[in-house]
């Protein structure tokens, strides 16, 4: 029973937020997309951060003797500095990553429900209104009448 409940709060959640995400502002999608991006972003970064300093080095000599035995020297390294003692703590970088991001989704999920939950407050306050309004109109009109 609560299984299939859960699955009607999912569609019902699904169906609603289809219903109004097409009454917000453009802008305000646009604002959110960007507060989404700008989260995958933190997140990436906070993943990416256990890596440590690469260089990167080229060099190429050449020795010309005035004879048929001219040398050249390429050079290439490449250095990467890790830690060795923070391996246990990579991990750890990793998955906060991976969670600032998803929590970064779920606050903006969270958020646009907010502001479609309101929204719909708001419809359903003006119908109210609308039948306030309508019911003094017929008292009015009998109050005429008689």
């Amino acid at each position: 029973m609560l299984k299939l409940f859960q699955v009607f709060l999912i569609i019902s959640n699904i169906f609603l937020q289809t219903l109004f995400s097409d009454l917000l502002k453009d802008s305000k999608l646009e604002i959110l997309e960007a507060e989404r991006n700008e989260g995958q972003a933190k997140g990436d970064l906070t993943e990416d951060l256990w890596l440590g300093g690469i260089n990167l080095e080229a060099s190429y000599n050449w020795f010309n003797a005035g004879n048929k035995y001219d040398d050249d020297f390429p050079k290439f390294t490449a250095t990467i500095f890790q830690d060795i003692f923070r391996s246990g703590g990579i991990y750890w970088q990793i998955k906060k990553g991976k969670i600032v991001k998803s929590l970064s989704d779920k606050l903006l999920n969270k958020k646009e429900h907010q502001l479609i939950f309101t929204l719909y407050e708001l419809v359903l306050n003006i119908q109210k209104l609308d039948l306030n309004s309508s019911e003094i109109i017929n008292k009015m009109k009998k109050e005429l009448i008689k």
